[in-house]
């Protein structure tokens, strides 16, 4: 059954693992579990572009992900699409997606 829409941002909006699914220039896939930050119906990801996803991204931008619960009744949300790399605001957004799956930096 499909989520409404403050159904899918509540979902989201909680630290879970998304498994995002890139593909190297051949089509074998390659699933990395993934931090991840929702806003305003865009998925946002931290990696290293001399990594094998940012080979995979370079070479083929398409992109899936997964989020899942672990406990019954299960829930999943399921997304594909282009991906683009966002450079501006670079350290702020690696915080905010930081921030979701533990403590905040502690000023001093």
């Amino acid at each position: 059954m499909p989520l409404s829409k403050s159904e899918l941002e509540a979902f989201l909006e909680k630290p879970r693992l998304a498994h995002l699914a890139t593909a190297n220039t051949k089509g074998k896939p390659r699933v990395t579990p993934m931090w991840f930050k929702y806003e305003r119906g865009v998925f946002y990801f931290s990696t290293r572009l001399h990594r094998v996803k940012g080979h995979h991204y370079k070479r083929n931008p398409f992109m899936a992900v997964s989020i899942a619960t672990e406990e019954r009744p299960y829930v999943a949300v399921c997304a594909f699409g282009k991906s683009e790399i966002i450079k501006e605001n670079r350290e702020e957004w690696l915080r905010r997606i930081a921030y979701r799956y533990g403590e905040k930096e502690k000023p001093g």
